[in-house]
């Protein structure tokens, strides 16, 4: 049966974010960037079926720019750089997109020297003064788009490459796996107990709620790591997938929505709540199918017994 679960860089929300300089109202820079957004990638985000194409100072939630800026990198289907004027936040919010393994396409101006980290990048260039070059950015960028839509896998980056590499290199994954996750033992046994005495997170002692709130912390790490493909994703699902749905569907659910939704604002475990979406679906083969209450002890004591 096909697997009804799409891998996290293909999944669609027809958003667009556009990173570049963005300089002062009325500067050349700021009359730049608009010209870009609104004559080049806008109508040609429109052609390929894409909706508003946002930049950092269009984004109008209330909260930190720099938080909502980070969450459009990771989350938005497709992330369009200008890399004019070789501006540093540019470079990290580049950075920042390569890591998702999502697709990031380029534009620098005519003549600009790319760096070394992305000149081997395909990137398209145009001439701001040039009106026939617009016409070339537009046909390369559609193309470039339609491309990305009908490839049945992401664009490599030099990011994406080292993780493939560091994948490689760790192909004992399940043990780093165990050693960021045994210390979890006593929060997860804590919360087996209340839940079957009916408590929730808020009858919690205080010391209690910081096992809980480490565990959630653990989780959300693990999370990243198994996206990012940094660890065995077959270790991942067989060990750790039930017994966490079962936690999170019957106990910390709730404490992860009021932490998003209270202080620590909308991001908070972001990443533990999309490793519940996909492991969820995960088919339930694990050992605890059988009447085991945890997943299996360290592999590297294997006297040590279950918590």
């Amino acid at each position: 049966m096909e697997n009804p679960i799409k891998p996290f860089w293909a999944v669609r929300n027809n958003r667009v974010f556009f990173i570049g300089p963005i300089g002062e109202t009325g500067s050349e820079t700021r009359k730049r960037s608009d010209d870009i957004r609104e004559l080049l990638i806008e109508p040609v985000a429109t052609t390929c079926g894409f909706g508003q194409v946002q930049r950092a100072d269009t984004i109008a939630e209330p909260g930190s720019i720099t938080d909502q800026v980070i969450q459009h990198l990771i989350e938005d289907e497709l992330v369009i750089a200008d890399l004019h004027e070789n501006n540093p936040n540019v470079f990290y919010e580049l950075g920042v997109r390569h890591t998702t393994g999502k697709p990031c396409l380029l534009l620098a101006e005519q003549g600009d020297p790319l760096p070394f980290d992305v000149h081997r990048i395909r990137t398209i260039f145009l001439g701001y003064t040039n009106i026939r070059s617009w016409e070339k950015a537009k046909r390369d960028l559609t193309s470039q788009i339609k491309f990305l839509l009908d490839s049945p896998e992401p664009p490599d980056t030099n990011v994406t490459i080292a993780f493939d590499l560091l994948k490689l290199r760790r192909n004992q994954g399940l043990i780093d796996v165990f050693a960021m996750m045994e210390p979890t033992r006593p929060a997860r046994k804590l919360i087996r107990s209340a839940i079957k005495a009916g408590r929730t997170w808020k009858q919690l002692k205080p010391k209690d709620r910081a096992a809980v709130d480490d565990l959630c912390r653990r989780f959300d790490l693990l999370g990243l790591y198994d996206r990012l493909g940094i660890v065995n994703s077959l270790h991942v699902d067989y060990i750790y997938s039930v017994p966490f749905v079962e936690l999170y569907e019957g106990f910390l659910s709730e404490y992860v929505n009021y932490l998003r939704n209270g202080l620590r604002g909308l991001t908070h475990f972001w990443e533990l709540v999309q490793f519940y979406e996909r492991v969820r679906h995960v088919p339930r083969n694990h050992p605890a199918e059988t009447g085991a209450p945890d997943w299996p002890p360290d592999p590297r004591n294997r006297s040590k017994p279950n918590g």
